[in-house]
């Protein structure tokens, strides 16, 4: 469940000492990552395979199903004329484009009017999801898949918008406005909860960067070549770097996922990875949960 509290500053304490270390990780593992790309053991380009073969997903959705040995389609209910069914294949082929994140490749994109349905032709992945992998993967290979991952995210943050067509908001105003709206709602119906609360609104100061916002180990594929591929982008858009790490605490303290989800909630290490992977951004995050009282 979502809980919206200042910190005690016993809290605060530990809350700067992990921020701090985390910081020094995280800076630790990116010079790594850069030398580790001089001397060519990271590539900085896709491997030619990306481009000749055909990927997928594993196959436990509702919404998936298998249309050959090579390909799948995601089905995408919609319920307003005007939403587009291009957003997440738009994500997909940009994300392609720009960076060396393995993900499924768009074959086509087709709407059936008279099922308010889009659906979307991917390639199909041999793999297993991370939720599956994890508990069979030695220390060293878990450590391995955070150190990939935030090599991920630094990659979707060198993202920017190109272009109106492309999923979310346009200007950092907007978002702010909605934002700032919610948390003076809440500290209205709330005054109890907003006592000793610093007058703080939306930061944003940080540029809009690409973010996935819905990482987890049922989104996470392990590929039978070794490699990690991000799924389901219908969620992605352009937004604050910050919000990667706050809508994964807030899928995780929300308990959303189900079943499913029990290993992302209860793995320690796994929790202790994602500030690593995604940058601490603790205060960010306690500012995101009193602005998001009204909805829990």
């Amino acid at each position: 469940m979502l809980v919206a509290k200042l910190p005690t500053g016993v809290e605060r304490f530990k809350e700067s000492a992990a921020y701090a270390l985390y910081m020094l990780l995280g800076s630790s593992a990116d010079f790594l990552h850069a030398t580790l790309q001089l001397v060519h053991i990271i590539p900085r380009s896709r491997p030619s395979s990306d481009y000749r073969a055909l990927c997928g997903i594993e196959l436990n959705a509702e919404n998936i199903s298998v249309l050959s040995p090579d390909t799948v389609v995601k089905w995408h209910d919609w319920y307003e004329p005007e939403e587009l069914p291009l957003a997440e294949a738009m994500t997909l082929d940009h994300i392609f484009t720009h960076t060396t994140i393995p993900v499924p490749r768009v074959r086509r994109v087709i709407r059936i009017d008279s099922e308010h349905t889009d659906a979307i032709i991917l390639d199909r992945i041999p793999g297993r999801q991370l939720r599956r992998a994890w508990p069979t993967m030695s220390l060293w290979a878990k450590l391995r898949v955070a150190f990939i991952l935030r090599g991920y995210i630094r990659q979707l943050h060198t993202v920017r918008n190109p272009r109106p067509g492309m999923p979310g908001p346009m200007a950092p105003g907007d978002l702010a406005r909605f934002f700032n709206c919610r948390r003076r709602a809440n500290m209205i119906y709330y005054p109890h909860l907003f006592a000793g609360v610093p007058e703080e609104w939306f930061d944003c100061s940080q540029p809009l960067v690409m973010t996935h916002c819905d990482l987890n180990m049922r989104n996470i594929l392990v590929g039978d070549d070794g490699r990690l591929y991000l799924l389901d982008w219908g969620y992605s858009g352009f937004y604050p770097p910050w919000f990667e790490y706050v809508n994964w605490e807030f899928w995780l303290c929300c308990e959303m996922g189900g079943k499913a989800a029990e290993l992302d909630r209860e793995d320690r290490l796994w929790n202790l990875m994602i500030p690593f992977i995604t940058g601490p951004y603790y205060k960010e995050d306690r500012w995101f949960s009193f602005a998001y009282l009204t909805y829990w």
